[in-house]
């Protein structure tokens, strides 16, 4: 029979309390309603307006809003337009000494560190000391899709 007890209370004392909470918002007015709204749980909509891009197309769906702010984003550059993606499994082929150079020193120092706490200054101090083992590095990482731990040393 307790077991049955514990459960029943608790809901009891929920229904109190959220009793009690309901009360407590009628009687509120003016800058108390503020005070009260520390203490609520923010709700989300269930739904999402639509955004626009710059000619005016509409995404509406969550797959056409990922795309249209990816590409606000991420804008491709005149650099980019030429590049074709190569077949799968040969992307590290790609990689060249300019490639990696460009990457580097075409980017702000000022960008945020890497989960390594490597900061772009630092990346192009070693690209200056080691460019073959950087190139390789690089090759490694595109080729396997993920950063080796064996960097980190």
């Amino acid at each position: 029979m307790a077991a049955h007890a514990k459960p029943e209370l608790q809901r009891s004392i929920r229904q109190f309390n959220s009793h009690m909470w309901n009360v407590y918002l009628k009687k509120l007015r003016g800058g108390d309603v503020w005070r009260a709204a520390k203490f609520a749980n923010p709700r989300t909509g269930a739904t999402v307006e639509a955004l626009t891009d710059r000619e005016g197309n509409q995404a509406n769906t969550l797959a056409e809003q990922e795309k249209l702010l990816r590409g606000e984003s991420f804008p491709m550059n005149d650099g980019d337009l030429y590049y074709a993606i190569p077949p799968v499994g040969q992307a590290h082929e790609r990689i060249t000494k300019q490639l990696v150079d460009r990457a580097l020193f075409t980017r702000s120092l000022k960008k945020a560190p890497s989960p390594e706490k490597l900061s772009f200054g630092a990346i192009r101090l070693l690209w200056r000391t080691n460019k073959m083992r950087m190139i390789g590095l690089t090759k490694e990482v595109v080729r396997t899709e993920r950063h080796p731990t064996v960097s980190k040393r």
